[in-house]
């Protein structure tokens, strides 16, 4: 099956870490047999930075994944003019299509990430070239109690005019139904975790570790997470936190550490390569992310892989057919005094966790063979 796969967001050779998540599954789509797998991916850039930047179109081959990237200079917020930024990625998409067909012939199947915007601009690829469509929803914006009119456009026209729809959490899909009126079935499949990430036994230390990782943004909930943990473990000498990730909060959180009495305990490390992040996971003993909203939350499921308990707020990308009280301490969103008690209880009672279990118990849903063969088979009902 040739599978031409179309990302909103993807990774470039400068962000390896961007949207990895899609690049994985590509990857783990690549290795089965038939298959050809080949990535479109546009990228805009702010005119001030890239004004001289070459907008040929550019080819990688990864892992057994061909991608081909294409630049679109801008010179205004996408958010602000809609229409022509999505006229812009399309026309770049469509070049990279035409390219890309005349090189390796017509695809099988389109799958598109996000309907925001490639997803919307797959579905006019998609009537064009008479291709089915495959689109799959990571978007956290969706998870916001009433979305607004222009996504809800964006997203009702993707949804209505693609083959298959898929939404990585149950949370998800259910939003996405109390805001638009679709007609069609909307599948539930979850992140895939990679199958790097697997257990790993915990080399015992004197240092207990709590290790955090995300976008430094105000949805990860970095600022409630260092408050907590300052106040909880002030006195606790051997006690870390350790918060990996880059992004515009950054200052500002150093300013929250620099406030805390046990400030040299709590380090940001920036942002981390893949490798880097598996370190960082299997050095730990616990796995800490306050979020206020997501729409699946892979970096708790790779802690859990690995066979490290977390700790993680009610953000949407648990269900109750997804947590298990074995997994460790799930509390209420921007719960202050709740948090703190989680961290404590975990510290406290830390040997009472079976992690080989809990690594068992998540990849039992969350493997690679398994949410694969499970996006495999949409894409061949697709083509029916």
């Amino acid at each position: 099956m040739l599978i031409y796969i179309i990302p909103s967001f993807y990774r470039s050779r400068l962000r390896k870490e961007e949207c990895i998540f899609i690049f994985e599954q590509a990857k783990a789509l690549s290795k089965i047999e038939g298959n050809k797998v080949i990535v479109l991916s546009v990228h805009p850039i702010s005119i001030k930075h890239n004004i001289f930047s070459n907008l040929k179109i550019k080819n990688d081959l990864n892992d057994n994944v061909v991608t081909h990237y294409k630049k679109i200079i801008l010179c205004y917020h996408p958010q602000k003019n809609r229409k022509r930024y999505v006229k812009e990625f399309y026309n770049a998409l469509e070049k990279m299509m035409k390219l890309a067909i005349k090189k390796y012939g017509k695809p099988d199947v389109l799958y598109a990430h996000f309907s925001l915007y490639a997803g919307f601009c797959a579905t006019k690829l998609s009537k064009k070239y008479n291709v089915p469509l495959v689109v799959e929803e990571h978007f956290s914006k969706f998870m916001e109690k009433t979305i607004s009119k222009d996504n809800r456009y964006y997203l009702e026209e993707t949804i209505n005019n693609s083959n298959q729809f898929i939404c990585v959490s149950k949370k998800l899909r259910e939003n996405i139904l109390n805001n638009i009126h679709v007609n069609k079935e909307i599948k539930v499949v979850s992140n895939m975790i990679d199958s790097s990430f697997k257990y790993i036994p915990l080399k015992r230390s004197n240092n207990f570790i709590f290790f955090s990782c995300g976008s430094l943004i105000e949805r990860k909930g970095f600022d409630l997470l260092i408050k907590a943990f300052g106040d909880e473990f002030k006195y606790d000498k051997n006690v870390f936190l350790r918060i990996g990730g880059s992004g515009i909060q950054r200052e500002k959180l150093q300013e929250i550490i620099n406030q805390q009495k046990n400030r040299d305990n709590i380090c940001l490390i920036g942002q981390l390569s893949r490798e880097q992040t598996l370190i960082e996971y299997s050095n730990s003993n616990c796995f800490v992310l306050a979020s206020r909203a997501e729409t699946f939350g892979l970096v708790y499921r790779e802690a859990l892989a690995i066979g490290r308990p977390i700790v993680t707020t009610n953000h949407g990308g648990f269900s109750k057919e997804d947590w298990n009280n074995k997994f460790g301490q799930l509390i209420q969103i921007d719960d202050y005094d709740a948090l703190k008690k989680a961290l404590r209880k975990i510290y406290n009672e830390f040997d009472k966790f079976d992690l080989e279990e809990i690594s068992n118990l998540c990849l039992s849903s969350c493997s690679e063979k398994k949410i694969i063969t499970t996006i495999q088979n949409y894409l061949e009902e697709s083509l029916k």
